[in-house]
Formats: C-alpha cells, sequence, structure tokens
C-alpha cells in the first residue's frame, strides 16, 4: 500500500503489471484501498484549481482494478493466469475510456510493461488493441 502512495507512480504501475514473482505484491485488500483512494483523490482534484493530471491516476486505477480481478480470477482457476495481464487490460480500458486516445497509448502501455524479450508482447498487442477499439466504439468517437 505505501509502494503506490508514497513510492514513484512508475514503479508502482511496473509492479502491478509485472508477474514474475511468485509471491503476490499487493494485497487484495490493498489494492481496492488504492482504487477507493485514487478515485477519491482524483474527483477533487478535477475541481480544484490546481493542476494534477489525469494520465497516471487513471492508469494506476485500471492497473489496480485489473490487478485485484486478475487476482480474483487466479484464486479460481489457478495458476495459468497472470493478474499482470489483468493489470495491463484495465489501465488500458481506463485510460483508453477517459482519455479517448487510441495508438499512442498502446506504445506507452507496452513501454510500461517491458516484456518484449521475455513474455512475446504479440498478444499484449493485439489485447491492447482490442481494447482501445471497444473504448473508441463505445465513447462514440471513430478513429
Amino acid at each position: 500500500l505505501a509502494t503506490v502512495f508514497f513510492g514513484s507512480r512508475e514503479e508502482s504501475l511496473a509492479r502491478m503489471v509485472t508477474q514474475g514473482a511468485e509471491w503476490i505484491p499487493f494485497s487484495n485488500d490493498s489494492l481496492a484501498v488504492v482504487v477507493g483512494v485514487l478515485w477519491l483523490l482524483l474527483n477533487l482534484s478535477c475541481w480544484l484549481s490546481v493542476p494534477g493530471g489525469f494520465f497516471m491516476p487513471c492508469c494506476l486505477i485500471g492497473a489496480s482494478l485489473g490487478r485485484l480481478f486478475g487476482q480474483l480470477v487466479r484464486e479460481r482457476l489457478g495458476r495459468l493466469v497472470f493478474p499482470g495481464a489483468y493489470a495491463l487490460a484495465g489501465a488500458a480500458a481506463v485510460l483508453g475510456s477517459v482519455q479517448h486516445a487510441t495508438i499512442s497509448l498502446v506504445v506507452i502501455l507496452l513501454e510500461v510493461r517491458a516484456c518484449v524479450r521475455s513474455h512475446g508482447c504479440g498478444l499484449a498487442v493485439q489485447s491492447c488493441n482490442v481494447i482501445f477499439c471497444v473504448c473508441a466504439c463505445v465513447g462514440g468517437r471513430k478513429s
């Protein structure tokens, strides 16, 4: 929990998306707290006259929701499920729906994942493209 709130945002996002460790770096309770607190702070910052940015908070909210869902699925189905992939998909979905930008976010998320050599990024590229297409269609924007 302290990693997300007091550490660097990039480091926290990288830890949520990676899946190399056998142990789970974030508990389900801490991920739920992170989502709730970041969502409240993001809503609060929208109404303040202080520049805060939307990109990293939205990315962390999506990655936290995706990681939480991935860990819950992993508890039910076993070790074949990778919660980091769900974190990447969650970050892509929230960013695609909030930012309404598609191609540049795919590139940024794949750079965050940093898995080109280790896990094969072909599936990650395809899943991110599908997620962004769905977000663009649901949002009413044609790209």
